[in-house]
C-alpha cells in the first residue's frame, strides 16, 4: 500500500507541474509584465492550492478506484485499467485550460459550463481556430503524451504489489484520501473556491491565479443548484428600489414606427473611437453615427453572444452560469419586445447568417415573440459560406434587405452580422475593397462589415417604409482581446446608437446606458403607454438609476465613481473598486472612507439580485 501511496502523490506532483506549466502559459499569454514580486508569488502560491483542489475533486473516482479496488483486478490488466481512468478524467479538464490560453482574450473570464454551449455551436469552426493558435494544439499534445508516458510508468510499478491484511491495505488509502480532502478543503470556514484568492490578492489577478477545471466544476455544480428566493428587503420596500415593471405615458398616441435591431457581433468601442490605436476604418458608420443618438457611456452586460442576445432582445441581465434559454427556468412565460409589438400589428424578423438555432439564438427569439427567423438555410447558397460561421455578411445583409422590402409593415427586425467574429475571415474578392495598410485582422473585419452595412441600406434606402423607421445599433459584446486585461469599465464598453432617417440630427446621451436598456428606449420611442418588462431602463429617463450591471463574480455592477461586487452565494460583498484604479490594485471594501458607495452600491444589488432571484423562480416574468 505504502507503495501505492507514493505513486499517488508523485500522480499528484505530475498534475501539479503541468497546471504551473498552463499558468506560467496563461501568464505569459495574457498578464505580461504585470506582475511583480511579491504578487508573483502570492498569485501562484494560490493558483497551486486551487489547482490542489480542482485535482482532487477530478480525480476522486481515480484515487478510490486505486486505493480500494486495484489489487482486486488481475495482474495483467492492472496499470491499463488505471491508466486508462486516469487519462479520461483528467484530460478533458487539461483542454479545457489550454482552450483558455486562447480564449481568454475573448471573453475576460475563465471558462464555465458556458463553454459547452459555445463548443457545441463552435465545432465547424475548429479549422479556424486550429490556423491561429496551432501551437496551443502542438503544445496539448506533448502535454498528454509525456503525462501519458510518466503515469504508465508510475503506475506499472504498483502492478504486482502483493496483498495485505484488509485494515493496512484499506487504513492507510483511506488515512491519505483524508489528508487530501484536509489540502482540497482548506481549513477555513468554506471551502476553497474560485473565489478564494480575491482575499490575498488583488482581483485583476484572480483569473491567473484560478485554473479552468476548478470554475468549471464549480459552474457545473451550481448549475445544479436552482436560484434560491432572496428576501433582503420586504415587498414594499424593494420597490421603492429597483422593479422589473416599466411603463412610460405619453400623451400622443402610438408610433407605428418600424424598428430594425442591428446587433454588431464582438464590436468594441475602440474601434469607433478617434484616437485609440484600435480605431477602424467605417465611414459608413461614421456617417450614421454623424445623424444618430449617440450613447457615449454605454456597456455590455455580459461578455458573450447568447449574454448580448438575451440582455439585449430580453431587457434581462445574463445572470446564470448557462443561457436564461437553456436553464432549467425556460419554460417561464416572458412577454417579450416582439410579443408586445406584435400585440400592436408588427411582423417579427430575425436575420442570422448562420445555421438555424446557431447558439440556441432562434429558441431565444421564439420566446421573446420574433417569429420569423432567416438563416443561412434560407440564404441557400453555399458559395458564400466563409468556412466558420455562416454566409459573409456582404451578401447576407443585403439578401435580409431585399426580404424586408416585402415583409408587411410594422415590423420589428433584428439583424445579427457575423463576420467581426474571429477568425475575422474577410472574402478574398472584398478584401481588395476593404482592405486597409496597417490594420489588425480585427480592424479589417469590422471595414468589411462597415461596407456590409452600407450595402444593406443602399437596398432598402428606397423603400417606402424607411423612413419611418428606427434604427437601433448596439454591439453583442465588446472583444476584450482587442487592449484590455480588466474587466473594468473599458472591458465592457461598447458602441450603442440610434438612428432615425426622418430625424436625422446627432445628439448624445451622457447617462450610462446598457444594454439592457434598449428594449425600454425603442418603446418609449414608439410611445408605447402600457406596462411590460425590463430591468433597464430607457435613455431618456433622466431620473433612472444609472449602473451597469454583468455577472463576474457574482453580481458586479459599475456607476460613475465605482466597480462593486456582490456574491449572492455567500451573501456577503468581494470587492469594491475606485473607477481610476483599472487594474483593480486598492481594494477599499469595508473601508470607512467608502462606507457610503458600499452601502449604495450593496443596497442596489441585493435589490437587483432579489428581484431578479424571485421573479425567475415563481414565473413573474410575464408582466402586462
Amino acid at each position: 500500500m505504502m507503495q501505492r501511496i507514493r505513486v499517488a502523490c508523485l500522480l499528484y506532483v505530475s498534475l501539479l507541474v503541468l497546471y504551473t506549466f498552463m499558468r506560467t502559459g496563461f501568464c505569459l499569454i495574457h498578464f505580461q509584465g504585470q506582475l511583480h514580486g511579491a504578487d508573483i508569488v502570492r498569485v501562484f502560491y494560490w493558483g497551486m492550492r486551487l489547482d490542489f483542489t480542482a485535482l482532487f475533486y477530478i480525480n476522486l473516482l481515480f484515487y478510490g478506484y486505486y486505493f480500494f479496488l486495484h489489487n482486486t483486478l488481475p495482474v495483467t490488466i492492472r496499470t491499463r485499467v488505471a491508466l486508462v481512468l486516469f487519462l479520461l478524467l483528467n484530460i478533458p479538464f487539461i483542454a479545457i485550460n489550454f482552450i483558455d490560453l486562447g480564449y481568454y482574450s475573448f471573453n475576460n473570464h475563465r471558462s464555465t459550463v458556458d463553454l459547452v454551449f459555445v463548443m457545441a455551436d463552435s465545432i465547424h469552426a475548429t479549422g479556424a481556430f486550429f490556423k491561429d493558435y496551432w501551437y496551443l494544439f502542438i503544445l496539448f499534445v506533448i502535454a498528454i503524451f509525456l503525462l501519458t508516458i510518466t503515469a504508465r510508468r508510475l503506475l506499472k510499478s504498483t502492478s504486482n504489489t502483493v496483498r495485505l491484511p484488509w485494515y493496512r491495505q484499506y487504513g492507510a488509502g483511506l488515512v491519505t484520501l483524508l489528508f487530501f480532502v484536509l489540502i482540497a478543503r482548506g481549513t477555513a470556514t468554506r471551502p476553497i473556491m474560485p473565489s478564494t484568492p480575491l482575499l490575498y490578492i488583488d482581483a485583476g489577478y484572480q483569473p491567473l491565479a484560478s485554473n479552468s477545471s476548478l470554475t468549471f466544476l464549480y459552474s457545473v455544480f451550481k448549475r445544479q443548484t436552482q436560484l434560491k428566493i432572496k428576501n433582503y428587503f420586504p415587498a414594499q420596500t424593494i420597490d421603492t428600489i429597483f422593479t422589473i415593471k416599466r411603463q412610460y405615458t405619453h400623451a400622443e398616441p402610438f408610433q407605428r414606427k418600424n424598428v430594425v435591431i442591428i446587433m454588431l457581433e464582438s464590436f468594441c468601442r475602440e474601434y469607433l473611437d478617434d484616437g485609440s490605436i484600435y480605431r477602424a476604418k467605417t465611414p459608413f458608420l461614421d456617417s450614421v453615427i454623424a445623424h444618430s443618438t449617440w450613447c457615449s457611456n454605454a456597456y455590455a452586460n455580459g461578455f458573450t453572444s447568447n449574454q448580448g442576445m438575451v440582455s439585449l432582445i430580453g431587457s434581462m441581465p445574463p445572470l446564470l452560469d448557462e443561457p436564461y434559454y437553456q436553464s432549467i427556468y425556460n419554460g417561464n412565460r416572458i412577454r417579450g419586445i416582439g410579443t408586445v409589438l406584435k400585440e400592436q400589428g408588427y411582423s417579427t424578423h430575425f436575420f442570422y447568417g448562420a445555421n438555424n438555432d446557431h447558439f440556441g439564438f432562434g429558441k431565444f427569439c421564439k420566446m421573446m415573440g420574433i417569429d420569423q427567423q432567416h438563416t443561412r438555410n434560407d440564404f441557400n447558397d453555399e458559395r458564400y459560406y466563409d468556412g466558420n460561421w455562416g454566409i459573409f455578411d456582404h451578401r447576407f445583409l443585403p439578401f435580409a434587405g431585399n426580404i424586408l422590402q416585402r415583409v408587411n409593415t410594422p415590423f420589428l427586425a433584428v439583424l445579427y452580422n457575423i463576420s467581426s467574429h474571429p477568425p475575422f475571415t474577410v472574402p478574398a474578392d472584398i478584401g481588395r475593397i476593404t482592405n486597409v495598410p496597417g490594420q489588425k485582422p480585427s480592424q479589417q473585419a469590422v471595414t468589411y462589415v462597415d461596407y456590409s452595412l452600407r450595402l444593406f441600406f443602399d437596398q432598402i434606402k428606397s423603400a417606402a417604409w424607411y423612413k419611418n423607421t428606427v434604427f437601433v445599433f448596439c454591439a453583442d459584446h465588446s472583444l476584450v482581446g482587442v487592449g484590455k486585461k480588466f474587466v473594468m469599465h473599458d472591458g465592457i464598453r461598447i458602441p450603442i446608437f440610434i438612428y432615425d432617417p426622418n430625424d436625422p440630427v446627432h445628439r448624445t446621451i451622457t447617462r450610462m446606458v446598457q444594454q439592457i436598456d434598449l428594449v425600454p428606449t425603442i418603446l418609449d420611442r414608439l410611445a408605447y403607454s402600457k406596462p411590460f418588462l425590463s430591468f433597464g431602463h430607457s435613455i431618456y429617463d433622466s431620473t433612472a438609476p444609472q449602473y451597469a450591471v454583468c455577472k463576474s463574480q457574482g453580481l458586479q455592477l459599475i456607476d460613475s465613481t465605482c466597480l462593486f461586487r456582490f456574491d449572492p452565494v455567500k451573501d456577503e460583498p468581494v470587492c469594491l473598486y475606485k473607477i481610476g484604479d483599472t487594474a483593480l490594485k486598492n481594494n477599499l471594501l469595508n473601508q470607512k472612507s467608502c462606507s457610503p458607495d458600499q452601502d449604495r452600491l450593496l443596497r442596489y444589488s441585493k435589490a437587483v439580485i432579489q428581484r431578479y432571484n424571485n421573479a425567475v423562480i415563481q414565473n413573474q416574468l410575464y408582466v402586462k
